[in-house]
């Protein structure tokens, strides 16, 4: 490799000429970092960045719109996340018209984890072949059809295929629902509007918990179709990514999308110059290595990309982000809340009806979802993330502590009154803090970590490991709580969490406030270690200048 080369692997793509500015003679040279370079005047700079930066009421609500198709087909999702919840304890009724066994349970639970990777695996290829917005289209006709085939369901073998198709339309939906809204907010908003997904989701929980709790599983099945149905009329009116249409040379549909979605004119161009200035040399090369032709991206070409570190970086964080979702007990603690709770009470109960006390973690998750969306506006990343796995941690080895207490030591109401209470509260609390931390943030991460040349592929290849992971942690579960027992599950939910706490402490980097530009900018940098390179620029007393200009000095 030529000295040249090694250069080019080691810094952003330089600024170049891209866009006529009608109101001047010359091209308006913008750089990755959103700067016009030459430009001596401070305040002019701070006009430029207030300008390319800020959002204005027609476009934030444009945007927000956006999100709210987002947040029907992930209300949906949130759903048939919580279904099985719902479903296995009417199953195994004695009533049941379909008698159901805790392994036969165990699979429904499970399979739509079997099914969500091929989703997942698909919706990177979609994605960057056909568009984030056409691929969350092609979602709702799997998620329509599961539920319409689950509500007249009358054997076990049509409710696993319904539950598979909606796990595969799942897997599908996730990643382009991070991905869109991510690239179509401003980094004022971004905070509240990918917040939304997961409040949507856990709205979804919610929605199904209460539902189950007066209405028969099929019934259920039934009046959730309705939610994908609206969503596709919704995507159908909506504009595509802006970043997909650049990099697809789609230039005049990019302007358009734009000026749509920031409510002006000015802005939506200078945002435009950004992108182009930013994936023209990856076209430029992709046009080389493929004799002129654009092409889709190949699984060889995508190794290429992964192979340098600028792109790796990123996608290590996001993988360890996903990997400790899923070891903490994230999504366990949902589908199998009913059965937590009524095994943590074993004969006595904790003084709650089991459907009830699910409600209530619904609502907790719902009332937490909200709270998070307003605090990503006014805090970092980083910060509600440490501050949401301590407590999580805290709650888990409180909850494991009393159960403990109260199952296996035998403790009474009348030796120890506030043992229930402090069991539920801990399960409140860890619920609250999951959904501020590991429930909602590696998904954020996601959306904002991931490269744009590789946030579509690599994107549905980490939520396919993601799937298999949660299939592997949901059929073991019923053999882990006889293993450990509830008090010991949540013990060890408490030492993943930990343990993925300070790994994430260690490398995640704050995006608050930062472009999806400036955040691919940082991963330029030599250190990997989040932590270290705080100190460098503490010593060097750095100004509150661009984020890019701190790194790069």
């Amino acid at each position: 490799m030529t000295t040249e080369e090694e250069q080019n692997t080691t810094r952003p793509p330089e600024a170049v000429p891209i866009l006529k500015d009608d109101s001047t003679s010359g091209e308006i040279i913008v750089a990755p970092n959103g700067r016009t370079p030459g430009s001596d005047d401070p305040k002019e700079e701070d006009n430029l960045r207030e300008n390319i930066h800020s959002s204005s009421t027609r476009g934030a609500v444009a945007q927000s719109l956006v999100a709210g198709a987002v947040f029907l087909l992930t209300t949906c999702c949130g759903i048939h996340v919580g279904y099985s919840a719902i479903l296995l304890p009417q199953l195994k009724a004695g009533n049941s018209t379909l008698p159901t066994d805790d392994e036969l349970g165990s699979w429904i639970a499970s399979v739509q984890s079997i099914a969500s990777p091929f989703g997942a695996l698909l919706s990177g290829l979609l994605m960057d072949r056909w568009g984030r917005r056409a691929t969350l289209i092609l979602c709702t006709v799997p998620f329509t059809a599961s539920w319409i085939i689950l509500a007249f369901a009358s054997h076990h073998a049509v409710i696993l295929t319904a539950r598979a198709m909606a796990g595969f339309a799942s897997g599908l939906t996730i990643a382009p629902t991070q991905v869109l809204v991510g690239e179509i907010s401003e980094p004022r908003i971004r905070g509240i509007l990918t917040g939304t997904n997961f409040l949507s989701h856990s709205i979804g929980i919610l929605l199904v918990y209460i539902l189950g709790a007066f209405m028969e599983w099929n019934v259920v099945s039934g009046i959730s179709a309705v939610l994908p149905l609206l969503s596709f009329v919704a995507f159908v009116l909506l504009p595509e990514s802006p970043v997909w249409l650049v990099r697809h040379n789609k230039i005049e549909e990019a302007e358009k999308a734009l000026r749509w979605l920031r409510g002006g004119g000015i802005q939506a161009k200078r945002e435009l110059q950004q992108l182009v200035s930013r994936y023209r040399p990856e076209k430029v090369e992709g046009l080389m290595k493929n004799g002129g032709e654009l092409t889709t991206k190949s699984i060889s070409s995508c190794c290429q990309d992964l192979s340098k570190p600028h792109n790796l970086k990123p996608v290590i964080i996001v993988s360890l982000f996903y990997l400790i979702q899923v070891i903490s007990g994230t999504y366990l603690v949902i589908f199998y809340a009913v059965d937590i709770i009524t095994q943590a009470g074993k004969s006595e109960g904790l003084g709650l009806d089991r459907f009830l006390a699910a409600v209530l973690t619904g609502a907790a998750r719902v009332f937490f979802a909200i709270v998070m969306c307003f605090l990503l506006m006014c805090m970092g990343r980083r910060p509600l993330l440490i501050l949401a796995g301590l407590l999580q941690t805290l709650s888990a080895f409180s909850a494991g502590t009393f159960l403990y207490l109260k199952n296996r030591i035998n403790i009474t109401d009348y030796e120890f009154p506030a043992c229930k209470p402090v069991i539920i509260a801990s399960i409140l609390v860890y619920v609250a803090s999951n959904t501020c931390g590991y429930f909602s943030m590696p998904g954020i991460a996601m959306g904002e970590l991931l490269p744009a040349k590789i946030r579509g592929s690599v994107g549905g290849y980490i939520l396919a490991g993601t799937y298999l992971g949660f299939f592997v942690t949901t059929k073991i579960f019923p053999w882990l709580c006889d293993l450990l027992e509830v008090h010991g599950v949540f013990g060890l939910f408490g030492v993943t969490t930990a343990v993925g706490t300070f790994i994430m402490y260690l490398f995640l980097p704050e995006s608050n406030g930062k472009s999806l530009l400036q955040i691919e900018n940082y991963f330029w940098q030599p250190n990997f270690f989040w932590v270290g390179r705080k100190m460098v620029l503490s010593r060097r007393e750095t100004k509150s200048e661009d984020y890019e200009m701190q790194v790069r000095r």
